[in-house]
């Protein structure tokens, strides 16, 4: 079953704590140094929930899904895709890029916006728009 956008805020509001939904154990080494520094961020005073993993938000013609590393959501109803990539360049990689950037084509709207996040390897973080 798919979501709307509506139903999904619903959902955060539902679910969620001051800062974040649930936390997830996150995949990659990229993606918890990205996580810390989102948790950061939201405790500094920024506002926005983080959801990590959501499924069901971004359904891909042809059939299949793509799912997010992180959204945050944003008390006005604005929407970050987050998108994080480490230094694997290896089989598979050129896909991923692919992918993400067929779903920001599909979804991106003002609201909506998508962001590539890259970690390197001295943990430095690069913030790239997509769209």
């Amino acid at each position: 079953m798919n979501m709307t956008m509506a139903q999904y805020r619903a959902y955060v509001r539902r679910t969620s704590g001051a800062g974040r939904i649930k936390r997830h154990a996150t995949r990659t080494k990229a993606e918890e140094t990205v996580l810390r520094a989102l948790e950061a961020a939201s405790d500094g005073g920024r506002e926005y929930r983080i959801a990590q993993q959501v499924r069901n938000l971004f359904p891909l013609p042809g059939g299949g899904e793509y799912i997010p590393d992180f959204v945050l959501l944003y008390p006005d109803g604005g929407m970050t895709v987050v998108e994080v990539k480490g230094g694997y360049k290896g089989p598979g990689a050129e896909q991923g890029h692919e992918r993400y950037a067929r779903v920001a084509s599909l979804y991106a709207t003002k609201a909506y916006r998508f962001e590539k996040w890259t970690v390197g390897r001295n943990g430095q973080i690069n913030v790239e728009a997509w769209l």
